[in-house]
């Protein structure tokens, strides 16, 4: 997992609730602003690995690089527990891919819980 080691090292620094950064992803060409917090998700309180914002720049979508990284994210969450959740989604296309990766949407956002 080390193409998200950005991402790891954030989530594995935290000391209290919430903290957040923008964090660089070279690997997979992206930069995104993540959270870890706890929200209330479907009955219960919830650790969670927020994805609240992400650019990617044009030339790099569409390559499966995206796929790629949610699916690492995916199973770091596993091994930690945590809820991954994905804020404001406005984007049609990427509303689409979570839902067929199993996401339940609640508003806007979107959020997988694994087991």
């Amino acid at each position: 997992m080390e193409e998200i080691q950005p991402l790891i090292d954030f989530a594995q620094g935290y000391k209290r609730y919430p903290i957040n950064e923008w964090i660089e992803v070279p690997a997979f060409k992206l930069r995104l602003y993540a959270r870890r917090t706890r929200r209330h998700l479907g009955g219960k309180m919830e650790e969670t690995l927020d994805l609240a914002s992400f650019e990617v720049s044009e030339q790099n979508r569409g390559k499966g690089l995206f796929t790629r990284f949610i699916e690492l994210v995916e199973s770091y969450a596993v091994e930690l527990g945590l809820v991954v959740y994905v804020e404001c989604v406005h984007n049609k296309r990427l509303r689409a891919f979570l839902e067929r990766r199993g996401y339940v949407a609640q508003d806007l956002s979107f959020w997988k819980e694994f087991e």
